[in-house]
């Protein structure tokens, strides 16, 4: 069983916040490479068969269930590539990065992943000690019932995308849909350049 809940999504006007919660206050379930493994999965259903593609988005990181035990569980540099994929690789404009439910040591949680997030991310990431920050910070309207908001429930939506995800289970366990297929790649027409660029010149 996966213990992490899936990414939920909520439209804030022209922008789409994504909410991530750990379910797993003992970390028993805790598998670092299967919650990558989900996010992908879900990120290429999004990208399938979204109805549209917001202006913006808004990352909230429920970290209630994040302690220190988590630290060893983490490959810091794997999560360095994968935030890049995510960053430069998908269509995604991150505008705000809410991080709520903060422990007394989530400095030393955020000294962890710090070093690999570009700054531009570091520049926008706000904390709260609870959902009162954050019904503040993104509006009660816009946020599901368990962070006192009146836009439905996280638990269901989760479950909805479980079911979502579960009707397009042979399409994601066939590898040949997931890779390319190097015959059909057109040749080139282009006239290969000899030589080396550490000779170039430009005037």
């Amino acid at each position: 069983m996966l213990c992490y809940r899936s990414v939920s999504t909520w439209d804030v006007d022209n922008k789409e916040m994504l909410i991530h919660q750990l379910d797993d206050p003992t970390l028993e379930h805790f598998s670092y490479y299967d919650i990558l493994k989900a996010f992908s999965i879900q990120a290429d259903y999004w990208l399938n068969y979204h109805d549209r593609f917001p202006d913006g988005h808004i990352i909230v990181i429920d970290i209630k269930d994040y302690t220190l035990k988590i630290i060893p569980k983490c490959n810091v540099m794997f999560f360095r590539d994968f935030l890049m994929f995510l960053l430069e690789g998908m269509p995604v404009r991150v505008k705000q990065v809410h991080l709520v439910n903060c422990p007394s040591y989530v400095d030393k949680l955020f000294a962890l992943v710090k070093p690999v997030l570009p700054t531009e991310i570091c520049n926008i990431i706000k904390f709260h000690e609870n959902s009162a920050g954050l019904l503040k910070a993104i509006g009660k309207q816009y946020l599901p019932t368990e962070y006192g908001g009146d836009a439905g429930s996280m638990k269901e939506q989760h479950m909805q995308w479980v079911e979502k995800l579960e009707e397009m289970r042979k399409s994601f366990q066939n590898d040949n849909l997931w890779k390319s297929d190097l015959k059909k790649k057109p040749k080139s027409g282009t006239v290969e350049m000899s030589g080396s660029f550490k000779t170039l010149c430009i005037d």
